[in-house]
């Protein structure tokens, strides 16, 4: 299949006219070699190792969430230059699907409310909002969450969780915040990286991730499980 019907297919599956704005510039076919593609490689991050490691295996495409250019480019540090030079020896494309896939249909969002068994989920700015099955402690739901995600959370609150809030990422932005304190839902939210240091919200916040390092960079407190 020609590249160019390739990304036809990934912007039906998350159109990029449904990123958030600080995606401009930063989503879609960042690295175009042309040509057809036969075999993808996807990962989280355009890391020298996973552009390395998709070379190595012969990829001609490689899909990421996120991208490799996050800035204008006045200039190509040292670390681009190599990241582009693997990238272009390897003869390899790059594509990045970012908030336009955490806000698609069947992307991020939604399969975090799968996972966690979310019922009668409805979509809210970039995440989604549901139900849980059965309505019970904060700390009984971070346990839960912990061993549906397999990974650490942490978490900061008390009282009773009914409704859920889930935004896959940081979640920064406070459309995010006062959608929560608009409708007065979501009395948890889940996040998959860091918080707000003063997130405006009520209820309770737990968070499944692992930035140790921007946590202590921003003097964030973190309340472990």
């Amino acid at each position: 299949m020609r590249l160019s019907e390739f990304v036809s297919l990934l912007e039906e599956i998350a159109p990029p006219e449904e990123a958030l704005d600080l995606d401009e510039g930063r989503i879609g076919l960042v690295l175009d070699r042309g040509g057809d593609v036969e075999r993808v490689a996807v990962s989280l991050d355009p890391t020298d190792h996973v552009l390395s490691e998709a070379g190595r295996i012969g990829a001609d495409l490689l899909i990421t969430h996120h991208t490799l250019f996050f800035d204008p480019l006045t200039r190509i540090s040292q670390t681009l230059s190599s990241s582009l030079k693997i990238a272009l020896l390897s003869d390899l494309s790059l594509y990045v699907m970012h908030t336009n896939l955490d806000r698609a249909p069947g992307g991020i969002n939604d399969v975090l409310a799968e996972i966690l068994g979310l019922r009668d989920v409805e979509a809210c700015e970039i995440g989604r909002i549901g139900k849980i099955e059965t309505p019970c402690e904060l700390e009984d739901f971070a346990t839960l969450v912990s061993e549906s995600l397999e990974t650490h959370v942490r978490w900061v609150g008390d009282g009773i969780v009914e409704r859920v809030m889930v935004v896959g990422g940081s979640g920064f932005g406070s459309e995010v915040h006062r959608y929560g304190v608009r409708n007065e839902r979501g009395r948890s939210r889940i996040r998959r990286a860091s918080p707000q240091r003063d997130p405006l919200c009520p209820g309770s916040w737990l968070i499944a991730h692992r930035c140790h390092a921007l946590c202590d960079r921003e003097s964030w407190n973190e309340a472990p499980l």
